[in-house]
């Protein structure tokens, strides 16, 4: 039997800040448990929501640090939360460009922080949005609400490729500035 909560109660979730996470560097066991403890309430139905096989597929696959004698540091940690949250709508070679973009832009603390903010956010709008939907749609199912939806999801994911690719081109043709896109 699948369990669920009220939508309302992802607006109580928050991601652990940079600052949240250990200082001290750890062992693949203890950053599994970290991040399946801290990461659980968006993924209900899911008994290990990251494994050590993933954790080593992320790292090998370079879209991820390599660990350092065995163990992870807050930098680590942040690109596995990162990635999780990320990897049901992008691929892991979009993963590792969206993270290189705002590495190029910030230091790791404050893009990771920056991230959980803006999937913070995230949850605020979609669920401001799927009450819009709602409004205009008196009598939707729920099968209409989750086409909608949807819908929005891919719409996002086409406007982040189309941003990323727009990156890409202005980085080739010499317009970033280390920080910005120069765009004339």
């Amino acid at each position: 039997m699948e369990s669920s909560v009220p939508f309302e109660s992802i607006l109580e979730f928050k991601l652990p800040r940079w600052a949240e996470l250990p200082e001290i560097d750890l062992y693949i066991d203890q950053v599994i448990q970290l991040l399946n403890q801290h990461l659980k309430p968006l993924y209900l139905n899911e008994q290990s929501i990251i494994t050590a096989t993933m954790i080593n597929n992320y790292t090998k696959k370079d879209v991820a640090p390599k660990p350092e004698k065995k163990r992870y540091s807050r930098k680590h940690l942040a690109s596995f939360i990162v990635i999780t949250l990320m990897k049901s709508s992008f691929t892991l070679p979009e993963i590792r460009q969206v993270m290189d973009w705002q590495l190029k832009k910030m230091d790791a603390q404050l893009a990771y922080d920056y991230f959980c903010d803006s999937q913070e956010m995230a949850f605020r709008l979609i669920l401001a949005e799927n009450a819009t939907i709602k409004a205009h749609c008196v009598n939707c199912s729920k099968s209409e609400l989750a086409v909608s939806l949807a819908a929005l999801s891919f719409a996002s994911k086409w406007l982040t490729n189309q941003l990323v690719l727009q990156e890409n081109t202005v980085m080739m043709e010499g317009k970033y500035d280390g920080k910005n896109c120069i765009i004339s």
